[in-house]
């Protein structure tokens, strides 16, 4: 340990001999590579370019020939005239002459050129007979005036316009001897042109061409350039290289143009002519390319190697430099460092500002780890010493930094200072094990200490807002309990008071009331959602009731303020969504509420429509808007429209009741669901708010006509027609839930069937020993002994009656593959809850015995019922919670669903207290029982949300999902004790007793010997209505209990106990 630091001067300065060694023999190979490269190089560019010149030489030899030909039968023709002109010929000797020559000429040579002609002595002959015409004259044709320029030589017309045929010509002329006359024959331009692209094709040539003097394109590779003049053009490559070519004396040059470097070539022909090959030096000089790359892998190579072989030399002075660095740039911040070698069990110190430390490694000459060690036994007592004693343990650093390079430690070290310690992995060996690590101290006590204090900081701000939370949700519960007995008890004046005067008072109470409750609402969410405790919970919704219940509440408050109330719904939108219902009704709610509140005079109009989605075929883009004539909102104001607790225009609006709350969690919701408001509004005119929200699609059967549609449900909730009656038929019902075996029964009132009741899988079982039965339901999910064991006991009991009875499932777990699951058991069929009143009687129907069923009167016939139509209190409408149009399609009738929503009212805290206790208990399986069970009734009563919530809940029960259960339990029982509190105005309905007419204990006899009767003889409709009719009156004081007792046992279906307490009555 006690090695110095006064090696690495030795270290680095052999290591960097070492590399200026390697560095020297590098170079010289590098060298030798390059000097072989450049004379390789020059060679192979002198014949690239030898034989690009060779192919312009070739290609210009290409153009001469067939420009030879013209020339040669010019000069010969000439020569010939000149001849006949000295002999005097005639006109018609000349002519025929001329058209010999062509035709040989045509036959003989080439059908590229056209024919000869030519003005002789005053006069214009043609090889072909073609006349010109009068206005044609020949000496201002340029083939002539091209020859009188040069008389007495064979010239090269530049390409002009043929008069006879209006193509692209060029032509070879030459004057007579007597200096007026000119022979010519006319050579298409094509064929020069067809010469230079197969030039350029052969050859790989990026452009061959023929130009004239005058910089005109007489070919070309590339056709729409031909007849273009270069001199005149500028920003062309064409014009760039005649420009060159014309300025200097060189014929090959290079040039580079946009960025790219091109080898031309020039050759003259005929003279005047340049016969001009371009090359993309890319191509050409390809070869050179890779030769050169092949250079530099080949050096690469030498380098690698070389490298590989000094590596090991230079392995220390690496190590050193290393340090070195690592030293310079952490002086300041490490209070030790030191450098351990794991392999030969030694250690370098490289810096140590600590005396008490540098004292004991004086004293110690031990292995670096008994040292370390030794060190950490000196520092306090504090509760960071065992830790930092085991984080020095070298015996376990292999593992912790197998993979990572580094591991930390903070610790109180002397001084009581806090200090981070850090293992750094510098080095492993080629198996990748650890070989060399640093242990760099660090002091972090200022660091720490500040760190403590911004931790405290934030979770006492953490715990006011949680307590503010806490404190609004628990006042707003504290409130609202004595609001809704309030509410209820003020409903109850509402309904019995005649008195004008105190029903004037009643409304005003019932007015302030709902608006406190819809405060209190509003304070519950927002502290729902600053806790982050507002979930989003998407469940199969029907559009048709959401709306139809949101729009009849909104509808009643726009009469109120005589406003106009308009609705405009697309009559394509899919009926059946899966979304959350709840929060899309309560932010339509919110939105058409606020436009409502903030509107004088004129409508409010609701815009409901669809896109579809193209990236997700089965979802639909949901758009809302709401439009209002109301006061608006000036532009500055609309941010301020989503702040908390805030309202704009505070003292223009002051009379407008509300929190401030609405519009901030209507914006938290959309957030929460992937959306958000927009607003256009117009001060002093009225506003519009809308918002879109993907939707998936469960069935796309339109909405059709959305008032028409609401009307037809309306009326199906009113009209209730059963489809047989089947007096002599009994059924046995077992299920653990009272509030399902009530529904049941009320759901079968008007069929008649006799119904026998059991709420455990013991109680059906000793029911099935003691009657045969035509049809029994089994509840799958209950407590201690659950369908599936209560069917395989009553079909092996040998001391029942109904081996073979119809046995029906009932069950919640609506999923693929439960027919198969329950038929593999045993059973006969399966219903699914929350019940479907249709398929219930239509499976009575299938399963009961043909001779028990009469089947009712599709006409109207006596079994016809109308139901008397019960309107539901005015306060449920305003629970967001429920569904109502599901309410009462789960129940039948406005009546049973009204007992339903009092049932689980009254034992809603019970039901939630048992989930509570089972889950302190860790008893997850009656847990998820119980859970199942607020599945079944919150569904019943179309509590959709919560019970999608209990579903989630239930599944994670039963795969014993602990964490899920933690995380969202509590969550599931607030929702489902908020639910009861806005229900318990129906309980105290049933609580009222003053200004009732008295009973006397003779007329209770009465109603005692009434209730043995039907009892008796199994009429406990008649049973439960005396009882009803009981509730009408003040029961004398000592016979509360037992009338108590009595009710009771009613509601609870008990009915053999109400046996035994009328009996107690005789």
């Amino acid at each position: 340990m006690n090695q110095k630091i006064t090696i690495r001067k030795a270290l680095r300065q052999s290591g960097i001999r070492n590399i200026l060694i390697a560095v020297f023999v590098m170079l010289f190979f590098v060298a030798l590579i390059i000097a072989y490269f450049l004379s390789m190089y020059n060679t192979e560019k002198k014949n690239i370019l030898l034989t690009g010149e060779m192919s312009a030489i070739q290609s210009a030899g290409n153009f001469e020939r067939y420009l030879i030909t013209g020339t040669d039968t010019v000069k010969m023709t000439g020569y010939t005239l000149d001849q006949m002109l000295q002999q005097n010929c005639s006109s018609g000797e000349i002519h025929d002459y001329i058209v010999q020559e062509t035709d040989k000429l045509k036959n003989a040579v080439n059908d590229n050129f056209t024919g000869l002609y030519g003005y002789i002595d005053g006069q214009f002959y043609d090889g072909v007979d073609w006349n010109p015409g009068e206005d044609y004259d020949p000496v201002q044709r340029p083939w002539y005036q091209a020859a009188i320029k040069k008389p007495g030589e064979t010239v090269l017309v530049q390409p002009y316009i043929d008069a006879q045929t209006g193509t692209f010509m060029t032509a070879v002329a030459q004057t007579l001897s007597d200096g007026k006359s000119v022979i010519a024959l006319d050579i298409t331009a094509e064929m020069i042109r067809t010469i230079a692209e197969e030039k350029a094709d052969s050859e790989n040539h990026m452009i061959d061409m023929v130009i004239d003097p005058q910089g005109n394109v007489l070919a070309h590779s590339i056709p729409d350039q031909i007849g273009l003049n270069y001199l005149k053009q500028d920003g062309s490559i064409g014009a760039a290289i005649v420009n060159k070519l014309f300025s200097g004396k060189d014929m090959a040059f290079e040039l580079k143009f946009e960025g790219i470097r091109y080898v031309v070539y020039a050759v003259a022909i005929s003279k005047d002519w340049y016969s001009i090959s371009v090359i993309d030096s890319r191509e050409s000089f390809k070869p050179l390319r890779i030769m050169l790359e092949i250079t530099a892998v080949v050096i690469l190579i030498i380098i690698v190697i070389l490298s590989c072989m000094f590596i090991d030399m230079g392995r220390k002075s690496l190590i050193a430099e290393t340090l070195n660095t690592q030293l310079a740039s952490t002086a300041n911040i490490y209070m030790s460092v030191y450098d351990i070698d794991l392999i030969n069990n030694t250690s370098t110190e490289i810096r140590s500002i600590n005396e008490k430390v540098n004292q004991e490694i004086e004293r110690d000459h031990g292995s670096p780890q008994k040292i370390f060690f030794n060190i950490m036994e000196m520092l306090p007592d504090s509760p960071t010493k065992a830790d930092v004693m085991k984080f020095v343990d070298f015996s376990t650093l292999e593992e912790r930094l197998a993979h990572t390079n580094t591991v930390s430690i903070e610790y109180i070290s002397f001084g009581n200072l806090w200090c981070r310690g850090r293992f750094v992995v510098s080095e492993r060996t080629d198996e990748g094990k650890l070989s060399h690590v640093l242990w760099m101290v660090e002091n972090i006590d200022e660091e720490k200490r500040s760190r403590e204090k911004l931790i405290d900081l934030s979770e006492r701000a953490i715990a006011a807002n949680e307590a503010k939370s806490e404190f609004l949700s628990r006042m707003s519960h504290e409130i609202r309990t004595p609001i809704t007995a309030i509410l209820g008890m003020n409903e109850m004046v509402l309904r019995e008071c005649r008195d004008e005067e105190i029903l004037g008072y009643s409304d005003a109470i019932r007015k302030a009331g709902n608006t406190l409750i819809g405060i209190i609402n509003d304070i519950l969410d927002f502290s729902k959602i600053e806790s982050g405790k507002m979930e989003v919970i998407p469940v199969d919704y029907d559009l048709v009731s959401m709306l139809k219940d949101l729009i009849d509440m909104i509808r009643i408050k726009a009469e109120m303020k005589e406003l106009s109330f308009v609705t405009d719904i697309d009559e394509e939108i899919p009926r059946y969504l899966y979304g959350d219902e709840i929060r899309i009704r309560q932010i339509i709610t919110n939105i058409l509420t606020n436009a409502v509140k903030y509107t004088n005079q004129g409508s409010v109009t609701l815009r409901i429509g669809f896109d579809n989605c193209k990236s997700e075929p089965d979802h639909i883009m949901l758009k809302v808007s709401v439009k209002d004539t109301g006061i608006g909102i000036r532009e500055e104001n609309i941010e301020r429209l989503f702040s908390e607790f805030e309202r704009i225009e505070e003292d223009r609006n002051r009379s407008i009741e509300g929190t401030g709350l609405g519009m901030n969690i209507t914006q938290s919701l959309l957030k929460m669901m992937g959306s958000s408001l927009y607003v256009q509004s117009e001060y002093g005119k009225g506003s519009l708010f809308g918002f879109a929200l993907q939707q998936k699609v469960n069935d796309w059967e339109a909405i059709g006509d959305f008032d028409k549609q609401a009307q037809r449900e309306k009326q199906d909730r009113n009209v209730y027609q059963e489809k047989f009656t089947a007096p002599d038929a009994h059924v046995l019902i077992v299920d653990d839930t009272q509030m399902n075996l009530m529904v049941f029964e009320r759901l079968l009132k008007k069929t008649l069937v006799k119904i026998d009741m059991a709420e455990s899988g013991f109680e059906g079982i000793k029911a099935a020993r003691e009657r045969k039965y035509d049809v029994i339901f089994l509840d799958h999910m209950m407590p201690r002994k659950d369908g599936i064991e209560t069917l395989k006991e009553m079909k092996v009991d040998q001391a029942g009656l109904n081996q073979d009875t119809t046995m029906i499932c009932l069950t919640a777990n609506a999923v693929s593959g439960a027919r198969k699951q329950y038929m593999d058991a045993g059973f006969d069929d399966y219903l699914t809850k929350p019940i479907d009143p249709q398929k219930l009687e239509d499976m009575l129907i299938k399963y009961l015995p043909d001779a028990k069923i009469r089947l009712a009167d599709p006409e109207g016939g006596d079994i016809l019922v109308e139901e008397k139509d019960i309107a539901l209190p005015d306060f449920l409408k305003e629970i967001e919670e429920l569904d109502l149009s599901k309410g009462l399609q789960n129940c039948g009738s406005a009546q049973t669903y009204l007992d339903t929503l009092q049932t689980y009212a009254g034992r809603i805290g019970t039901d939630t207290d048992e989930v509570e206790l089972y889950w302190l208990q860790n008893d997850i399986e009656n847990v998820t029982i119980k859970v199942h069970a607020l599945k079944s009734t919150s569904g019943i009563i179309g509590a959709t949300e919560i019970s999608e919530l209990a579903r989630r809940l239930e599944n994670a029960g039963k795969e014993r999902d602990v964490e899920t259960l933690r995380e969202q339990i509590d969550g599931l029982l607030e929702r489902c004790r908020n639910l009861g509190s806005k229900l318990a105005p129906l309980c105290s309905f049933a609580q009222r007793e003053e200004n009732l007419p008295g009973m006397q204990a003779q007329q209770l006899q009465e109603v005692y010997t009434l209730l043995r009767e039907f009892a008796s003889v199994g009429d406990y409709d008649s049973v439960e209505e005396v009882m009803k009719n009981l509730s009408g009156y003040q029961i004398p004081e000592e016979a509360k209990k037992k009338v108590n007792r009595l009710k009771k046992a009613v509601d609870d279906l008990e009915y053999e106990q109400l046996v035994e307490l009328l009996s107690e009555t005789e």
